[in-house]
């Protein structure tokens, strides 16, 4: 299974383009943590007893905020508390890159933990979306702490978020934080902008085939064909899949925070309560229109199996991911297959 802890929605930017709305700046207690653990526990337990033919230790733990390293002592509370069960846990996190300390390191290191760190490339772009409560931009800082990191043998994958107007320094990005030592990219275009024209879709195109001559051993999401043709599984969220916000409540994914349509249940829900809200949402979802239905690509796109994503875009009249989502993945998969148009 997947858990999801928010430990704090407090965050020290203030990005352009956050998809986090009606922020509480909720920072989780160790008692909550604690309460957590506990849950994170039944869960596991529960669905071995249902599916005892699945592999007993398969299940991550993503630290998510906000900022997550802003509540560090939660981190820590959560981690210590899940080892003392008799499963094995596979650790993330995304953070900002503003916050670094040998303490937050050595912890990284020592826990094997899976660390992302936002991004946006050149100073430029990064400095006018990923800004400081005081209106400075966060890059020099980042990049700084992103070296500490490398240095002491901590692997960073760098999360780039598109723009419109940063597409023309995508490939520049990715080769400045190459050579900084980064060579795994997850690439996520802005869907909430709604200002992509297909200008913007053939500058990306030529961006993507710059990057694939770059003579570095690197790794993109964008031209990882391997991943370009996997088959997306579906969303299970609230299933195989379930987010604690600060306070302990229960969302089926991230993007469903402090949507009480979404809310599934808290720490003191039955787990069986929360499963059976989480197969109700999946099936109204499923009744919803879309034009994935119809489309001959879906198995490969993540925008099909995002219905909760899609949905809350949309403002609950139908599942269909954005128009970008769908024009990036068909140039995704055209760029993959030699040039072929997709239809």
């Amino acid at each position: 299974m997947n858990f999801t802890v928010v430990v704090t929605d407090d965050c020290n930017l203030r990005c352009s383009y956050c998809y986090e709305k009606n922020k509480k700046y909720y920072y989780m207690t160790e008692e909550t943590a604690i309460k957590i653990v506990e849950y994170v526990y039944n869960a596991i337990e529960r669905r071995v007893r249902l599916y005892p033919e699945e592999i007993k230790y398969r299940n991550t733990v993503v630290f998510h905020g906000g900022e997550p390293l802003l509540n560090f002592k939660v981190i820590k509370c959560i981690t210590e508390g899940l080892q003392k069960f008799d499963y094995k846990f596979r650790y993330e996190m995304t953070t900002n890159g503003t916050i670094y300390s040998d303490e937050i390191s050595s912890f990284i290191k020592n826990n094997n933990i899976e660390l992302s760190v936002s991004i946006d490339g050149t100073k430029y772009y990064h400095d006018k979306n990923r800004k400081f409560v005081n209106g400075n931009g966060s890059f020099d800082l980042v990049i700084s702490n992103i070296s500490k990191f490398i240095k002491r043998d901590i692997n960073i994958r760098a999360r780039i978020t598109i723009n419109p107007e940063s597409i023309v320094e995508l490939c520049n990005s990715i080769n400045y934080l190459s050579e900084k030592g980064i060579n795994l990219f997850a690439i996520s275009e802005n869907f909430y902008n709604e200002d992509w024209y297909e200008d913007d879709i053939r500058n990306l195109k030529l961006e993507i085939e710059k990057i694939r001559k770059l003579d570095k051993e690197i790794l993109t999401s964008f031209t990882d064909r391997n991943d370009v043709f996997k088959i997306k599984s579906d969303c299970f969220g609230g299933l195989n899949s379930i987010v604690f916000d600060p306070v302990g409540t229960i969302y089926p994914c991230v993007f469903s925070l402090n949507n009480n349509w979404y809310k599934l249940g808290d720490l003191n829900s039955n787990n069986e309560d929360v499963t059976k809200k989480a197969m109700n949402l999946h099936e109204w979802l499923e009744m919803k229109p879309s034009l994935c239905k119809s489309c001959g690509i879906r198995e490969t796109c993540s925008g099909y199996k995002c219905k909760i994503l899609n949905n809350i875009i949309n403002r609950n009249n139908d599942t269909s991911p954005p128009v970008i989502t769908c024009n990036i993945k068909r140039l995704l998969l055209e760029i993959s297959m030699g040039g072929e148009c997709i239809e």
